[in-house]
């Protein structure tokens, strides 16, 4: 793939990762305002640029959206202080059939943060996971885990102690991982 060849010849990591789940589909589906649009979902098949050298992180942006319309793509930083602590980039680019492909890039220790530990190993390597939860003393996937349970909270909910608690959670477990 484009993201592949790129990964590789910036000398970083590319990571497939898995197809989302029908739960998460419904859920976007039910909670953001795409109008119940599955074609509007720019994540059910996605992959992830592991950015070993973060130098490299302009020359991938460029060589993903390079011959490509403004309006064929989307780049979408991820602060931490709007997303609870996790940091990253999504460029979302049109496919010739009309759907979105997603590329995350992001460091290591965020993609050992976000996902399940069992997909941590599965992208990173039992070694590499092993390695960053010796240097930060955490265990991986926390971050995954409060995401889901704020997830689950309604607005309201979400503006009450216990969304609070799970961003401030959230934020302090990501600032770890720096």
């Amino acid at each position: 793939s484009r993201a592949r060849a790129i990964a590789e010849s910036t000398g970083n990591r590319f990571v497939q990762a898995p197809i989302k789940t029908v739960i998460s589909i419904e859920r976007k589906l039910k909670e953001t305002d795409i109008g119940g649009d599955i074609n509007k979902i720019n994540d059910i098949a996605r992959n992830t640029i592991a950015l070993d050298k973060t130098e490299s992180y302009q020359s991938i942006i460029n060589q993903l959206t390079a011959g490509l319309e403004r309006g064929d793509f989307q780049i979408k930083q991820q602060l931490p202080e709007k997303y609870m602590g996790y940091e990253g980039t999504i460029v979302n680019i049109k496919t010739p059939d009309g759907l979105n492909a997603e590329t995350q890039i992001t460091n290591p220790k965020m993609i050992f943060g976000k996902l399940p530990p069992d997909e941590s190993i599965a992208q990173l390597g039992k070694e590499e996971v092993d390695k960053i939860a010796r240097e930060t003393g955490l265990k991986p996937g926390i971050g995954h885990d409060i995401y889901y349970e704020y997830a689950s909270l309604t607005p309201r909910e979400k503006l009450g102690p216990k969304g609070q608690a799970l961003e401030k959670a959230s934020i302090d477990y990501y600032s770890k991982l720096r």
